[in-house]
């Protein structure tokens, strides 16, 4: 109890749930309770055939995960390396705050975009705040940028968040500046932890809107508008139904957007009844409607929405 009591501290305090990754330290403390349960002989001999099939099962899980180390894990301590051998240490670094094992292997803060100041780390006194889309992260480069004094600007970025992962899959396509340059990728053991490093010799970066989706009419099952369900199921298959999923998942993305058919979030409109997914949208401000469709049955399929 006192073991989670501290860990729930911690995530309210630094504002950090973490992952599966993080939380190891609830095994070991279960690994600790029982093993004061030994005391108590009866109940031990109880539920011992179950505990060493969890001890299997975790030292096999161990061996696995061994792989893992084959290759970094982070690669904060390469890509600090890598900018003293290329002499731009002394450069307008900015980066986000996963990436913030490199101020500590350079031994100098960076510009960190969730604070908009200099940091060696998370710093709450700041009032650091998460990167909402790729709207605001460019905004926060902009604004990273007129404090640069004129140095060439280092950007360091990770696939830690959604905003992030967009721009380094699409911004040097769909940015208006010729000056955004992906000059290193350092590939950690899980994607978040990939390292990007950009060079930005502009004044200011401006997102090509011309690429970016605007969903107009998303429909799933209009084949069955007029199939007739066993009751008490009703029939509520009506044009544009589900276009606010899409847009959940794809407005304003750039270039592409890959959506996933799934009934279990769609809900379903006409029970017993294969049904088919279309999707209409624009590029930008262009008024011409691109279509696409999924013929029945679309579900568990997928549908691609693209920009040129």
């Amino acid at each position: 109890m006192i073991v989670y009591v501290g860990i729930l501290l911690f995530a309210v305090l630094f504002k950090f749930i973490g992952s599966a990754r993080h939380h190891g330290i609830l095994f070991l403390a279960l690994v600790g309770y029982v093993w004061g349960s030994r005391t108590s002989a009866s109940l031990f001999a109880r539920q011992h055939t179950l505990w060493y099939a969890i001890l299997i099962l975790s030292a096999i899980s161990g061996i696995a995960t061994l792989s893992s180390e084959l290759r970094p894990f982070s690669n904060g301590r390469n890509v600090a390396t890598w900018l003293k051998s290329n002499n731009l240490t002394e450069q307008f670094i900015v980066g986000i705050s996963v990436g913030m094992a490199v101020p500590g292997y350079l031994k100098r803060p960076i510009y960190v975009l969730e604070c908009e100041d200099e940091a060696m780390f998370w710093d709450r006194s700041k009032r650091c705040t998460g990167i909402r889309s790729i709207n605001d992260l460019i905004d926060r480069i902009n604004r990273a940028i007129a404090k640069s004094a004129g140095r060439e600007v280092i950007l360091i970025l990770t696939e830690e968040d959604d905003a992030s992962r967009e721009f380094i899959n699409t911004a040097p396509d769909t940015t208006s500046s010729r000056d955004l340059t992906l000059i290193q990728i350092f590939g950690g053991s899980v994607s978040e932890e990939n390292y990007h490093v950009f060079r930005l010799t502009t004044d200011r970066i401006v997102l090509n809107t011309a690429a970016q989706i605007q969903v107009v009419e998303a429909t799933y099952g209009l084949n069955c508008k007029d199939y007739k369900v066993t009751p008490p199921n009703q029939n509520t298959v009506a044009s544009g139904n589900v276009t606010a999923a899409v847009k959940l998942a794809c407005e304003k993305r750039s270039r592409e957007c890959k959506f996933d058919i799934d009934i279990s979030k769609l809900g379903d409109p006409a029970n017993a009844c294969g049904k088919d997914f279309s999707v209409g949208w624009r590029c930008g401000n262009d008024e011409e409607i691109h279509e696409a469709r999924v013929a029945a049955p679309a579900d568990d399929k997928s549908i691609l929405l693209s920009c040129p």
